[in-house]
């Protein structure tokens, strides 16, 4: 029922309080490798986004993550995740969502004003947490942090368990190639680098995995 805002980048639910974030310091916290091999610590930071399972993980289950975007492999009626929102109140994305709509009202009537639903232009097949670099950047932050964006290595192949910072041994979904997923990294680096974030900051926590 939320009124709609839209650019050529962006089409989301209207958040008032969204403006927050602009020229804020943002960290992203996705759930590849990096995110448990490297040091990191949210209160370097004015927000924290996250997605999926980051309310089950370690290092972010007794920490305030502001925004999260969700997939449909989430149980957003779970007492896990309710008991994480009652406690913290993050905003509540959900983002090329195929999942139960009849939960997400029932979410939305629980956490009001919380929860929206947003399409991003980029599209690639790389995960939730490069859309959260987008989103952050297209809020008007100012630096954009990020760790555990870290992709496939060549020898990934779907079915086999993987170091999965929030659901340790996941195993692999994605039945791309490790080309075509390499080629979905470059146009994420030169659509925030060259279009939308010519005056934003970026600083890949994990480079160099």
């Amino acid at each position: 029922n939320n009124q709609l805002i839209g650019n050529t980048e962006l089409i989301c639910a209207k958040v008032d309080d969204f403006s927050k974030f602009a020229d804020s310091k943002i960290l992203v916290v996705g759930a590849g490798p990096t995110a448990v091999e490297r040091d990191w610590n949210t209160e370097d930071y004015d927000y924290i986004f996250s997605c999926n399972h980051f309310f089950i993980s370690e290092k972010l289950k007794n920490q305030k993550v502001d925004l999260c975007l969700l997939c449909d492999e989430v149980k957003i009626l779970s007492d896990d995740f309710l008991d994480y929102c009652k406690k913290h109140k993050p905003y509540i994305g959900f983002e090329d969502f195929n999942g139960k709509m009849e939960d997400v009202q029932k979410l939305s009537q629980l956490f009001p004003n919380k929860v929206f639903q947003c399409l991003t232009r980029f599209q690639g097949k790389i995960g939730v947490a490069p859309k959260l670099i987008i989103l952050a950047t297209i809020l008007g932050a100012k630096q954009v942090d990020f760790i555990g964006v870290d992709g496939h290595s060549p020898n990934d192949k779907k079915g086999q368990p993987s170091i999965h910072a929030f659901q340790p041994n996941k195993r692999v979904t994605t039945s791309y190639s490790y080309e075509t997923i390499k080629n979905h990294y470059k146009t994420l680096k030169n659509y925030i680098e060259n279009d939308i974030g010519k005056h934003t900051k970026y600083n890949n926590l994990g480079e160099g995995h």
